[in-house]
């Protein structure tokens, strides 16, 4: 039993390496499958989810959420004391509300 298994161990070490030093499976591997694996990865995470994904969720809307809170102060504004109140009181809780979330 002990002989038979290593018998089996000497075959696949005999044909690993007839494989890797005969037909350079190792070169084959790296410059075919590997560099196509890379490249795609590069495409999917990189480009798509970094560059457009996360500008298009965070950064995006961040600005457009921010220029229409701009807009509706700008139209809520009357020059009354208590209307300047209320929007002081509101940015304070919508800025510490980001600071908590994003912390």
């Amino acid at each position: 039993m002990v002989y038979e298994s290593s018998w089996v161990l000497v075959q696949c070490f005999l044909i690993r390496n007839f494989l890797h030093n005969k037909w350079f499976l190792d070169f084959i591997q790296n410059n075919y499958v590997g560099i196509y694996v890379l490249k795609h990865s590069y495409e999917t995470a990189y480009k798509v989810i970094d560059k457009g994904l996360l500008e298009i969720l965070f950064v995006n809307s961040f600005s457009h959420n921010a220029a229409n809170l701009g807009r509706m102060i700008a139209i809520k504004q009357t020059g009354s004391l208590y209307v300047f109140i209320s929007l002081i009181i509101i940015s304070a809780i919508y800025i510490i509300s980001l600071i908590i979330f994003l912390t």
